[in-house]
């Protein structure tokens, strides 16, 4: 078991398929540089697991749907389990993260257990516990930081009974997490999660039919709503509009057909839903910065 890169594997619903760890040990530790991005960030995804994430080196933004985070160096963020995010590194500086992604069995045992019923199960269940930013101006961040920090350094070494070391460390940082929003977990947060649930349908007609010619009033139909609570769903979640969110989609797919597939240019910009292949070509620019013959060579 080692650090590893990880590389971003998701389905048509956005869940991430990567394995994190092992059955045995459900925690993954992951050095990622944002620069050897497709598009120079992490699109949006999600997954069961939690997250501690720990800015190495330059700067991070993470947006959690409900959250948008500028982390600097030796900064962080908590992710919760089942959110919607996505982060980009700041333009021109290098950005290195340090994470963990891991279940919550990990930390809290059998489903049964005390640690589960009385303190992740509501921790897990809070639409308003999305995210939580990690500063080094409030002691009990700081104490998780320093958490993720000796997690990283004890991982790297593997040492006879390192896993012991690290579900400690990270049951030491959920737990300063949930005793520091306890007011939150009590939150019931039933609106946003009616507005999470249609985020996540829309979402899902997206990545079904992004190669078709969809239009703003399919894509706000799919959950029954207007075209004004759509454009406003997607602004207040994700920060971009439903169109923006269906270009930057059709251009990662793009992009991995022209990394794994031997089809030419013009068939793979018609797959990935462009009309033609001189608009192909625009916007596949417009995001990555070169054409996508230049991608691929």
């Amino acid at each position: 078991m080692a650090i590893t890169t990880c590389s971003l594997r998701i389905n048509e619903k956005k869940q991430e398929l990567t394995v994190h760890g092992t059955p045995m040990f459900p925690c993954g530790c992951y050095q990622s540089d944002i620069d050897n991005t497709v598009t120079g960030e992490i699109s949006w995804h999600w997954h069961e697991e939690l997250e501690l994430i720990l800015v190495h080196k330059g700067e991070f933004i993470i947006n959690t749907g409900t959250s948008c985070f500028l982390l600097k160096e030796g900064e962080g963020a908590f992710v919760n389990s089942n959110i919607l995010h996505s982060g980009y590194g700041v333009v021109d500086k290098t950005c290195i993260l340090h994470s963990f992604v891991f279940h919550s069995s990990f930390i809290s045992g059998p489903f049964e257990s005390v640690f589960n019923h009385s303190y992740l199960l509501p921790l897990l269940s809070c639409p308003d516990l999305a995210g939580v930013e990690l500063k080094n101006d409030k002691d009990w961040q700081k104490e998780i930081l320093e958490y993720i920090k000796e997690a990283y350094e004890i991982f790297q070494t593997e040492e006879y009974g390192f896993e012991f070391l690290i579900r400690e460390l990270l049951t030491h940082a959920c737990l300063q997490i949930i005793k520091n929003n306890r007011s939150l977990l009590t939150d019931n947060g039933a609106n946003q999660k009616t507005e999470s649930k249609r985020i996540k349908i829309m979402l899902n007609f997206i990545h079904e039919h992004y190669n078709e010619a969809l239009e703003l009033q399919q894509i706000a139909d799919s959950a029954n709503v207007s075209r004004r609570e759509c454009l406003r769903c997607f602004q207040d979640a994700l920060g971009v509009s439903p169109i923006q969110y269906l270009m930057k989609y059709r251009i990662s797919y793009a992009a991995e057909l022209l990394q794994l597939s031997s089809e030419n240019i013009t068939e793979i910009g018609e797959k990935s839903g462009f009309a033609s292949p001189s608009y192909f070509t625009k916007i596949f620019q417009r995001y990555t910065g070169c054409s996508p013959s230049e991608y691929r060579k």
